[in-house]
């Protein structure tokens, strides 16, 4: 019973580390178009925003298959990764 439960939360996890590669995408691209200024203050702002609360739903999905800490600590570590390092890229 264990593996199935495993099983139907895995999905929902895959799904928002793609989410956050997509958004982290979508960023960069547009931060290299726009460029500095208001507008992207408020877009910079806005992606935080939502990809804090795709880290908050990851650890959600996360907790039911590992303890809490570790949930948070792999959520904020996939956080840092996307939002830092892959967007530095661009």
């Amino acid at each position: 019973m264990k593996n199935l439960q495993e099983t139907n939360f895995k999905k929902p996890i895959i799904d928002q580390i793609v989410g956050f590669f997509v958004l982290a995408t979508i960023w960069g691209v547009l931060s290299i178009f726009i460029g500095d200024g208001k507008i992207m203050l408020i877009i910079n702002i806005l992606f935080m925003f939502i990809t804090i609360s795709v880290a908050v739903q990851l650890k959600i999905s996360l907790s039911y298959i590992m303890h809490n800490i570790f949930a948070f600590i792999v959520s904020m570590l996939l956080w840092f990764v996307f939002n830092v390092l892959y967007r530095s890229i661009y």
